[in-house]
């Protein structure tokens, strides 16, 4: 989690965002990798802010939104472990007259992004994706 307490909670996922693919059991494991998923793409602003240091409360609904968008994609890749794991791994390497072989794996879900499309969607009216120079 972002801070000591989790930004969205289960009734905000179901009555606001209108979600319902997240069992009740998994919505803390996956609402707590979100808010960090969900800090990486705003480059770490709330390792030193909160929702409260918005001027309005349309920012505050809007990262709420995009948590509860990387929480329900991380659901539906059935987990946040790094799925592209093995991908990009050494297949074929020799040095001298040593020589490793392995073979290739197919690409599957792990070919996918672990960031949610949707959640990006819905922080961009932040300015909180913006990494370049003010």
């Amino acid at each position: 989690m972002i801070g000591e307490i989790a930004i969205v909670d289960a009734t905000y996922y179901k009555e606001r965002y209108h979600g319902n693919d997240i069992p009740d059991a998994l919505w803390g494991k996956y609402e707590s990798q979100a808010e960090d998923e969900i800090n990486n793409l705003c480059n770490g602003w709330f390792d030193y802010h909160t929702l409260a240091d918005f001027p309005a409360n349309f920012f505050e609904h809007r990262i709420k939104m995009a948590i509860c968008a990387q929480a329900e994609y991380f659901n539906e890749l059935e987990g946040t472990t790094e799925l592209s794991d093995g991908l990009n791994s050494v297949s074929n390497a020799s040095i001298g007259n040593f020589s490793y072989s392995q073979s290739s794996r197919t690409p599957q879900k792990g070919a996918q992004s672990l960031k949610s499309e949707k959640a990006k969607q819905y922080l961009i009216p932040t300015g909180l994706l913006y990494s370049g120079v003010c």
